[in-house]
């Protein structure tokens, strides 16, 4: 048993370090060379806020701080990747809005994901799938817990 745990915690970390790295390599070959793989990850929470793109809400999502995220979307901005806008009705909410150039980059980061979870599904027999999954909930299901 004590090998399976070896071997899990080495899988974890070498999957979570590769994946990044990966990750980071893959938006450095494309015309967005200038966004971090933090700066995506808040890009794509952004998108897939749509309508709960309040910046508190976002932060959130995140597990970051306001101040983080305050400082995160300045950069973007710069970058001409979000947009920060003031709720009309209430002066005191700030929206995050993903601009056109953000979802180019989304588009890209996209294609990335898809061709990740391509891999795996078609390297699995069903059956394989199956119990990858499972296990893979499981596994969420923990650090879900731990937020």
């Amino acid at each position: 048993m004590e090998k399976f745990k070896q071997d899990i915690n080495t899988f974890l970390v070498d999957a979570f370090n590769s994946l990044l790295q990966i990750e980071e390599d893959f938006l450095a070959k494309g015309q967005f060379n200038n966004i971090t793989v933090k700066e995506m990850h808040l890009i794509d929470t952004a998108v897939n806020m749509r309508d709960n793109n309040i910046a508190k809400n976002i932060a959130r999502k995140m597990n970051i701080t306001q101040s983080t995220l305050t400082t995160a979307v300045s950069t973007l901005e710069k970058k001409g990747m979000l947009v920060r806008k003031t709720d009309e009705k209430d002066r005191r909410i700030v929206k995050i809005y993903p601009t056109e150039k953000a979802m180019q980059v989304y588009q890209h980061h996209l294609q990335f994901h898809h061709e990740l979870v391509d891999v795996v599904t078609h390297s699995l027999s069903p059956q394989e799938l199956y119990a990858f999954v499972s296990g893979l909930n499981k596994v969420r299901e923990f650090f879900d817990s731990k937020k």
